[in-house]
């Protein structure tokens, strides 16, 4: 199946997976007057490592409890998922994502972990179909 991509980029074109990069991102470090900036700049990762319009990236980032090594410390978890994830992305997302965390929230890069998937079209709904 193939999805038209709206938007005035020269990527316009029928694809075999429409795009869906999506973070997730949980940390303890309070969020309150942060959450917009640290969204966007998720976000603008996810278009630059992926080569993928924004229109399609999706941000999440959470307050939660976390206890890494046994401290209550600042900490952070992400994900970040995607049809087409290369492993030659890998590396570009965790050193970009490490060097926001550290910046806006001070979480220090031994303290975050990251999970990387590379999702099937199948896998993954969006507008009340799959893109597989």
């Amino acid at each position: 199946r193939k999805a038209q991509i709206p938007g005035p980029s020269p990527r316009n074109r029928s694809l075999e997976f429409p795009e869906m990069p999506t973070v997730r991102i949980k940390t303890n470090v309070a969020v309150e007057g942060k959450r917009d900036s640290i969204c966007k700049a998720a976000t603008a990762i996810l278009v630059e490592v992926t080569g993928k319009p924004r229109t399609y990236v999706m941000a999440i980032l959470e307050k939660v409890e976390i206890l890494f090594a046994g401290t209550d410390e600042p900490a952070a978890f992400a994900e970040v998922f995607n049809i087409g994830l290369r492993p030659d992305q890998h590396v570009q997302f965790s050193e970009a994502f490490s060097d926001l965390l550290e910046r806006e929230l001070g979480v220090p890069r031994g303290r975050f972990y990251l999970n990387l998937y590379n999702a099937a079209g199948r896998d993954w709904g969006w507008n009340g179909r799959t893109f597989g």
